[in-house]
């Protein structure tokens, strides 16, 4: 358990990753713990209190304690599902979200299910689950409407082989000018923040797919598998195979 600003603390029960068939129905459900639904595929439709909540992919759901949640529809979905205890939630928490960066999530909620299956490593759970659920509260500075589009425009295409040069020709900005815009709203240079979105997307390939070094090099616009390879170890100090078998286990539910 952590205690956080002594008013909120937060223990980490159990969590797992959720896929249902086409004719699945979320059960009617009352859990003692608060429940963190993050929806990575297909469509959930989840009814709490009366309200009926459709959840795509990227969005977060956190039902309340003591109450009972059901499916109103069928759906063929696939959530990581996390329980965890809290008392002050208020003070930190978010009820429904949508995440803004989908390939990092991912990864994240991968690494939480690897490091729960270890039942060792709470402590660790619990502050990555704060740092989550913390992001959502922090509004922080006005970031700049050009930051926000370019940004945007780097995650749908982090697949792609965007330089800063390609990126800057396409919003008529100078190269400097949007590296300087870049290093303002989130403290990278525009390189480093394409490096990291296009990593992101690497590693969530790794960790959601069984394509091979090779393929998902083709995909994120790599000239050859040994350039993803050096581009990965440069930034994650191991190689792809080694990051996948790393987090090779986790709990997963099917239905």
């Amino acid at each position: 358990m952590i205690d956080l600003n002594r008013k909120t603390t937060l223990e980490f029960s159990n969590m797992g990753l959720f896929t249902g068939g086409p004719d699945w129905i979320h059960p009617e459900t009352r859990t003692a713990t608060y429940e963190i639904v993050f929806v990575v595929k297909g469509k959930a439709y989840i009814e709490e209190e009366g309200v009926r909540h459709e959840l795509a992919e990227g969005d977060v759901l956190c039902l309340k304690p003591d109450v009972i949640h059901r499916g109103y529809k069928k759906s063929e979905c696939s959530f990581y599902w996390l329980h965890f205890f809290a008392q002050g939630y208020d003070g930190i928490g978010i009820y429904r979200a949508r995440v803004r960066d989908f390939s990092a999530a991912v990864v994240l909620f991968k690494q939480l299910n690897h490091l729960a299956s270890l039942q060792t490593a709470n402590a660790l759970i619990e502050c990555e689950i704060a740092a989550f659920l913390l992001q959502f509260t922090q509004n922080g500075p006005v970031k700049s409407k050009l930051f926000t589009d370019v940004a945007e425009y780097i995650r749908i295409n982090a697949e792609s082989a965007e330089s800063v040069a390609k990126i800057a020709r396409r919003f008529g900005y100078n190269a400097d000018y949007l590296s300087k815009l870049f290093a303002a709203n989130s403290g990278l240079s525009l390189k480093k923040y394409i490096d990291k979105t296009r990593l992101d997307a690497v590693c969530s390939l790794l960790l959601s797919t069984t394509l091979t070094v090779k393929e998902i090099a083709d995909r994120c616009g790599f000239e050859s598998d040994n350039a993803l390879l050096k581009f990965f170890k440069y930034h994650k100090k191991k190689t792809p195979a080694q990051y996948r078998n790393a987090i090779c286990l986790s709990h997963t539910n099917n239905r």
